[in-house]
């Protein structure tokens, strides 16, 4: 008990609600063979070996293994617990168990295994999602499964997408899927699992299974997900080659001028690159070779932070970057199984 307990404890840490006003929230329940704790929305659960039913407050759980225990053992008597360990006790009174969350009555049908090369992708890219609550399905990740297993993430202005997140194939993949995952959902996943999970899938509710045992009950976003197909399909007919790493390093250069805005002018080989703070009376130029460019001399207008996000998440060398003008999106791939594209600033609204 005292091991599972102690398995379990980081898990239920990252779960429930410390700010919960209900004093059940921050319990956790033992019924029906299994430790699982709630936040309402999100569920996890272990195995355990013990068959009665009562909870146990997390603060408690949390005094308990700061001491080092040696050994564990749990009385009960009605709704009254006893924790005792190494000759101490923590006494307290067990919420109501029939009160406590109960799991998602839903039908789960299987999806197969997913990689932790897989949700280490996802985790990445929820730098990409939204942090405005009033928009709450940019706040997640779009996933479809179908043979494949793609994704997207936007915020709006800048947006990441997986044409396939498994190119090596290292998953299993068994059944059809398309929802928007929480980044709430996408952070227990990439912390709490520690290779491979099992996939399975309801309506409301994906269910994984970390580390053969561990179940974690993750909400789906109801909203349907924005278009982004229509941004990705649009026919960019202008093209730069240029080094990534040339042009993350002015970014990085531009920086300590504290300008949120940096100007781009492709021309005769070359990209220039400007910021002007004029308030603090300081300014950065530099430029930077370009392989190879189609269509007329352009000046682009980009937020310096956003773009240097852009350029961080490519991993490959060379940037293929596609436009068709200034006042539309930029698209930048380095590889064949993902791009990401950034809305430009009106430098006319600027200047």
């Amino acid at each position: 008990m005292l091991h599972t307990i102690a398995e379990f404890l980081p898990v239920a840490e990252r779960v429930y609600d410390r700010k919960a006003f209900s004093e059940i929230l921050k319990h956790l329940c033992v019924r029906d063979g299994y430790l699982l704790i709630s936040d309402k929305e999100y569920f996890a659960r272990l195995p355990v070996n013990d068959d009665r039913s009562y909870t146990i407050p997390v603060e408690a759980l949390q005094r308990m293994l700061k001491a080092r225990p040696r050994s564990l053992e749990i009385k009960q008597s009605g709704r009254n617990i006893e924790l005792c360990f190494d000759q101490k006790r923590i006494r307290y009174e067990s919420e109501d168990v029939d009160k406590y969350q109960k799991l998602p009555d839903e039908k789960f049908q299987p999806l197969g295994v997913w990689s932790k090369d897989v949700l280490l992708k996802l985790h990445k890219q929820m730098s990409f999602t939204s942090d405005n609550q009033l928009k709450p399905v940019l706040e997640g990740i779009y996933l479809h499964q179908n043979e494949g297993l793609e994704s997207c993430a936007t915020d709006g202005h800048v947006l990441e997408y997986f044409r396939d997140l498994d190119p090596d194939k290292e998953c299993k993949l068994t059944g059809d899927l398309t929802a928007v995952i929480p980044k709430k959902g996408i952070q227990l996943l990439s912390k709490l699992a520690y290779g491979n999970v099992k996939v399975e899938g309801s309506k409301n509710y994906l269910r994984f299974t970390c580390r053969d045992k561990l179940e974690l009950y993750i909400p789906l976003i109801p909203e349907e997900f924005v278009d982004f197909q229509r941004v990705l399909h649009k026919k960019l007919l202008k093209k730069i080659r240029l080094k990534r790493d040339d042009l993350l390093r002015v970014v990085k250069y531009a920086k300590p001028v504290r300008h949120d805005t940096l100007i781009l002018t492709a021309q005769n080989g070359t990209l220039e690159v400007f910021v002007d703070n004029r308030e603090a009376d300081i300014s950065f130029e530099s430029c930077i070779p370009i392989k190879r460019r189609s269509g007329e001399v352009v000046k682009f207008g980009f937020n310096l932070k956003l773009l240097e996000k852009t350029l961080k998440a490519l991993e490959g060398d060379e940037i293929t970057w596609r436009y068709n003008s200034c006042s539309e999106q930029s698209l930048f791939q380095t590889e064949q199984h993902k791009l990401n594209i950034i809305m430009p600033i009106n430098l006319e609204k600027t200047e």
